[in-house]
């Protein structure tokens, strides 16, 4: 069952699957995601990532017009 939000509308939830990879010329961690397009970052520790993700994906999701309630687990 879909969670209802405000108004009575349904929000459906998905999962956005980041993959990390790390890049030994540059010496980072570059991540990227199929599921979210324009999701591509890159940070110097896994720690970095756990910090810049969060805001990254919610940039991208208002940008592509989804104003639901958007839940990301840390």
């Amino acid at each position: 069952m879909d969670p209802v939000g405000q108004a009575g509308k349904t929000r459906t939830r998905s999962l956005v699957v980041v993959r990390a990879t790390w890049d030994n010329e540059a010496s980072v961690w570059v991540a990227e995601s199929p599921d979210l397009p324009g999701l591509i970052t890159e940070a110097q520790t896994l720690d970095e990532f756990d910090k810049k993700l969060p805001g990254l994906i919610l940039d991208l999701l208002d940008a592509d017009g989804d104003d639901g309630d958007i839940e990301i687990p840390m």
